[in-house]
């Protein structure tokens, strides 16, 4: 029987525990022969992307190279390593869990989280660190600042040795701030932000040699849009057609998947089409050759029937539920009446047309194609065709078409109850 992975997204445990993994290290190498260093991958909540992030913490860290060949050996990319496979120094940073109740108390999780990352860096490379540099990340006032000490003490200590930065969620919070305060997230983005302070002390590592690598996560554009003036060396990799299987899973591997899990030949083809019309539809280019399952749904699944022995009792996966109930709050920028009349239309007609927003900007009105975007990238609409210069957006599953009920009824009905925690 097959190991469901579900909610592991820790390779190491991963791969000891002898879990179902689909093997995408090949986008490893793909990731070297791009002529850019910094890169931005966007999807939508639970497709993977902190998993990944994982796997290239333990390819490209140095401390970790006497784990290569129990990791990695049977992969795609140990049976073809790269020249950079455990060459770097990695700094990891998670912008996931800031509260936002106040701006106070955003900005000091940000510096939290900021420092934690650093000093875990610290902690990891004893041999070149010690207790001093940690407790002068420590007394830092401003996420500016502990990273302008981090490079003053790499410079000292471990001048040529080069550091891979992976950010996971970097617009968790800021897409939170969004919702309730503009002008609040303008600050925080602003020329004068600690958010875009932090990006720009990040640019200037590049330039001093410091940082050689950078991998970001999160799920929409919005706040990179924002931060462009600060941090303009990005590439974002996220609607490129080469990286489209970067994550989620195809028909294949949800075939080997299920057959591993205890579904009988006789059970396959109805239980895939089940699948297929719950799970399965999400496309991020007009022409990607096929569509791909959300993992998280499908591991819930797929682990539930493997422990019952029967369909779960919800296709749903709760998690799933209370995410996207989050979305909807997102949902409440711009025009209210065009907003629900937008999803009406999707409920109704099945398909929307419009256009993806190139670039968001807060300094004019919220459009139709913005908010068409801004559920794209949510994974609340996919693609299905372009015609005429136009994409043609439809809901991509059964899954989705059920949280789309509630996010109606959510914007209609209970409007004036999703600003009651706004901040301050």
């Amino acid at each position: 029987m097959i190991k469901v992975p579900y909610g592991i997204s820790n390779f190491e445990i991963l791969r000891n525990g002898n879990y179902y993994f689909v093997d995408r290290t090949d986008f490893i190498a793909k990731l070297e022969d791009l002529p850019t260093l910094y890169h931005f991958f966007l999807r939508p909540r639970r497709f993977g992307k902190s998993l990944w992030l994982s796997i290239l913490e333990y390819y490209y860290d140095v401390c970790k190279a006497d784990r290569f060949v129990e990791l990695f050996g049977a992969l795609k990319i140990g049976q073809n390593p790269t020249a950079q496979a455990n060459q770097y120094l990695v700094l990891s940073f998670d912008f996931s869990g800031i509260d936002t109740s106040t701006q106070a108390q955003a900005q000091h999780g940000f510096l939290v989280k900021v420092k934690t990352g650093i000093k875990q860096l610290l902690l990891k490379y004893p041999e070149r660190f010690d207790a001093a540099d940690l407790k002068k990340i420590g007394e830092a006032q401003s996420p500016e600042e502990a990273l302008l000490s981090w490079h003053e003490t790499w410079i000292s200590k471990a001048k040529g040795a080069k550091v891979f930065v992976l950010i996971d969620e970097y617009d968790h919070f800021t897409n939170r701030i969004l919702v309730y305060n503009r002008e609040h997230f303008r600050q925080v983005v602003g020329r004068e932000g600690y958010y875009r302070s932090f990006f720009e002390v990040l640019k200037t590592g590049t330039q001093q040699g410091i940082v050689g690598r950078i991998f970001v996560t999160g799920v929409t554009p919005v706040t990179l849009d924002s931060l462009t003036s600060g941090f303009n060396i990005g590439h974002n990799l996220t609607l490129d057609l080469s990286w489209h299987n970067l994550l989620g899973f195809n028909e294949q591997e949800v075939t080997t998947l299920l057959n591993g899990a205890g579904i009988t030949p006789l059970e396959l083809p109805s239980t895939l089409a089940d699948l297929r019309d719950w799970y399965n539809g999400y496309q991020f280019h007009q022409h990607a050759a096929s569509r791909l399952y959300n993992p998280d749904m499908l591991l819930y699944f797929v682990r539930e029937f493997q422990m019952q022995k029967a369909y779960p009792s919800t296709m749903l996966d709760v998690n799933i539920s209370s995410d996207y109930s989050r979305i909807s709050q997102t949902l409440t920028l711009g025009d209210y009446d065009k907003n629900t009349a937008l999803l009406q239309e999707l409920i109704d007609e099945k398909v929307v047309k419009g256009g993806l927003t190139v670039q968001f900007s807060l300094e004019k009105d919220w459009t139709h194609d913005d908010m068409l975007s801004l559920l794209f990238y949510n994974g609340l609409i996919t693609i299905e065709a372009e015609q005429l210069g136009e994409y043609v957006f439809k809901i991509p599953n059964q899954g989705i078409r059920e949280l789309y009920f509630g996010l109606f009824k959510d914007l209609v009905l209970k409007r004036a109850q999703i600003f009651d925690n706004h901040i301050d």
